[in-house]
């Protein structure tokens, strides 16, 4: 068999629901039960159970920014009526670019986050977030549950006479059905993916996946209280923990020697994919913050 996708999609889907961010933001979360608060000051949790098989063991359990990005992009090919994809169909669409030459290693990443994803089950019980949401009568229960990415691996010979891999996507994600639910889920057109300024590296799409969905927040006229700043680093005092760009992503001191220039290297990059948002239209501008004289701390965003 030979992977095509029947329909390029012409915009890209992304999940914004708390219980994704949760997940993306939180590297040491383990396998449990959680109760999420889902409309604060209400008092309205979504249960949210997750596990992995017993007889799979995975080098690096934690789903971390990358894995968002993978199933952002295996979402965002299944709802352009694609049921058998590839590294390669996935890699394209992340990059925002059909034409687009993909390397071993994007190939290699792709296929690790897929292996992981399709051996963690998670259950989402919302009924309570969906009663106070009046998209369900109170007598009626919604439960969503599923690997993370539901798709079976298929082996075959491909042209060559090489061993290809190729997956058939069995069924809506049960977090994608959960964004859905509560209409929690954005859309941008794919464009905004494809990189004019920087690289189209791993990290890169990371960034510019974290830049969309706090641009679109802002952007959300619902959401009031969302500031315009991005700030790299800052202390939540309340519960303890660090916040911002880097931490949400992993980036932490810890794991680099120059941390620095590492992270005067993200930097860059943000600037870089915000110049490309600028020639896409998706935003006005943007103006650098500072901590101190030689410090940056971040960026305000003109929507």
């Amino acid at each position: 068999m030979e992977v095509t996708m029947i329909n390029k999609p012409e915009e890209a889907y992304l999940n914004v629901t708390k219980m994704a961010n949760t997940l993306m933001c939180n590297p040491d979360i383990e396998f449990g039960s959680y109760e999420l608060i889902t409309i604060p000051g209400k008092d309205i949790f979504t249960t949210m159970d997750i596990s992995k098989d017993d007889h799979i063991e995975l080098s690096n359990p934690n789903i971390s920014a990358w894995d968002f990005a993978v199933m952002d992009a295996v979402y965002t090919l299944f709802q352009f009526g694609n049921r058998y994809i590839n590294a390669d169909t996935i890699a394209k669409t992340l990059m925002g670019d059909y034409g687009a030459e993909v390397t071993d290693k994007k190939r290699k990443t792709i296929a690790e986050s897929i292996t992981k994803l399709r051996s963690i089950d998670i259950v989402i019980d919302c009924t309570a977030e969906l009663i106070m949401r009046r998209k369900i009568g109170e007598n009626e229960s919604i439960v969503f549950k599923g690997y993370l990415l539901p798709v079976e691996e298929i082996r075959y010979t491909d042209k060559d006479n090489n061993i290809a891999i190729a997956y058939h996507i069995l069924e809506k994600p049960a977090l994608y059905a959960y964004a859905e639910s509560v209409n929690q889920k954005i859309k941008v057109p794919i464009k905004y993916l494809n990189a004019i300024h920087v690289s189209n590296t791993e990290e890169t799409i990371v960034l510019r996946m974290y830049l969309i969905r706090r641009i679109a927040a802002m952007k959300n006229r619902n959401n009031k209280m969302v500031s315009k700043k991005i700030s790299y680093e800052w202390y939540d005092t309340k519960h303890g923990t660090e916040k911002g760009l880097l931490s949400s992503l992993g980036y932490t001191p810890e794991k680099y020697r120059q941390w620095r220039i590492k992270r005067n290297d993200i930097h860059k990059t943000v600037i870089a994919i915000l110049q490309d948002f600028i020639d896409y239209g998706y935003i006005k501008g943007y103006e650098i913050n500072y901590q101190s004289r030689n410090q940056i701390s971040g960026v305000t965003i003109e929507c």
